[in-house]
């Protein structure tokens, strides 16, 4: 039985942004941006929470946060890692526009 409190249904559309998200490496970014870094949060579930998040229902990032605690997979961060995160993103602001373009020409140019 289901406790009163209980959430019963989740929010699942997000994941086709997820596909996308993958599609075009934003995770390697993350992944190589965290080498450079000694986070105590996950770089790519915070910036993928943000992505997804916004673009289904734009807010601000506290209400970022809190939409994102209705998704199937539930992020395991706190509002000051965003901050920190978005923090370290601006610093490698460059590393993002190069990559992400030409992740987005090779698979255009497959298809």
């Amino acid at each position: 039985m289901i406790k009163k409190e209980a959430c019963r249904s989740v929010n699942v559309g997000y994941l086709f942004l997820k596909d996308i998200y993958y599609d075009l490496k934003i995770h390697d970014i993350c992944a190589q941006i965290a080498e450079k870094y000694k986070f105590e949060f996950d770089l790519n579930q915070i910036l993928s929470m943000l992505l997804f998040s916004r673009i289904i229902y734009p807010g601000s990032k506290r209400s970022s946060l809190e939409l994102s605690k209705s998704f199937l997979k539930k992020p395991d961060c706190k509002l000051h890692h965003i901050y920190r995160a978005l923090e370290i993103l601006a610093k490698e602001n460059d590393f993002f526009p190069v990559s992400t373009l030409q992740e987005f020409r090779n698979g255009t140019e497959s298809t």
